[in-house]
Parts: C-alpha cells; sequence; structure tokens
C-alpha cells in the first residue's frame, strides 16, 4: 500500500470499533472481579486515550490534525500544539502505557478463568482474545501499511517492514 495524507474514513471507524469493544469487554470482564478495579481501568483508557495518546505521540507525528488510522490525529489537532522540536521516534516510549489497556482485562479474564471456572468467564475470555485479534489485525492491515510514520515506529515489525537505512552508516 502507498502511503496516505489523511486515512479513509472507514479506517478510524474500524479501529475505534475495536477499541470500544475493548474496553466494554475490559470493563465487563473487570467488574466482575470488583468493581473498583473496573471503575480504575476505566479511567486509565479515558487518561490513556485524551493525554497519552494524543498529548506525547499524536503531537510528535506527520498526522497531528489529520484523519489518521486512529482517528487520534485530529482530537490531538484540537487540543494540542504540533510539537516540532521532536521527532515522532522521541516519543515512542510512552507506548508502554498503552499495553495495559490490552492486558489489564486479559489478566482479569485469565483470573476469572481459573478462579470462578464458569463458562461465561471463559466466554468473556474468548471474546476478548477475538477483539484484540481483530484490532491487531486491522492495525497492520489498514493502519501500518500506509502509515507515513510506519519507518520509526516499532509496529513496522508487526507488518514486517524493516527499519530504515541510515545513509551516514552504510559501509
Amino acid at each position: 500500500m502507498k502511503e496516505v495524507e489523511n486515512y479513509p474514513i472507514h479506517v478510524p471507524l474500524l479501529r475505534n470499533l475495536f477499541n470500544v469493544s475493548l474496553l466494554t469487554i475490559g470493563l465487563w470482564i473487570l467488574w466482575g472481579i470488583h468493581p473498583g478495579l473496573a471503575l480504575v481501568y476505566g479511567l486509565y483508557c479515558l487518561a490513556a486515550a485524551t493525554m497519552v495518546m494524543p498529548g506525547f505521540r499524536c503531537t510528535r507525528c506527520f498526522y497531528h490534525g489529520r484523519r489518521c488510522s486512529t482517528g487520534f490525529g485530529l482530537l490531538a489537532g484540537v487540543f494540542y500544539r504540533k510539537d516540532s522540536c521532536h521527532s515522532f521516534t522521541d516519543g515512542i516510549w510512552h507506548n508502554v502505557f498503552l499495553l495495559p489497556i490490552g492486558l489489564i482485562p486479559l489478566g482479569g479474564a485469565l483470573w476469572r478463568i481459573f478462579f470462578r471456572r464458569d463458562a461465561f468467564s471463559l466466554w468473556l475470555g474468548f471474546g476478548l482474545v477475538l477483539i484484540m485479534a481483530g484490532l491487531l489485525t486491522e492495525h497492520a492491515n489498514l493502519g501500518c501499511r500506509s502509515c507515513r510514520e510506519l519507518a520509526g515506529c516499532p509496529a513496522r515489525w508487526v507488518v514486517g517492514t524493516p527499519a530504515p537505512i541510515d545513509k551516514d552508516k552504510r559501509d
């Protein structure tokens, strides 16, 4: 696929359908363990979606103020100024804060499966795995392959694109 200036509207819509599904099933799983755990998870996801992603990652991205594969580029353009002092890869470590969005409900699903031992918990865990697989597949096939920032993104390993060769370091 070739790089795009603005993603077609169906790409961020599909991505956010998966994101909302992940959040919903994650809250459902964690609520079944303890409502307080679901509340903390929901607040964490809200902070990640409104501050971490658009505030730290999107402000350094080519898609700041544009429709990207996540839709956060438009959000960042409204609420955050473009960071022209740093490159996209300078904020790569912020991705660590996004990992718990999928890992916390996965841990909760495993806890429910092992300690509740009921069919409903098993179905919730299975549904979560399906949603996460769909999200990763969508990300790799519709998002990453057309992204202008792919060369400096850790997602390039998921889609099998090698890092760019630095012209100064060639033999």
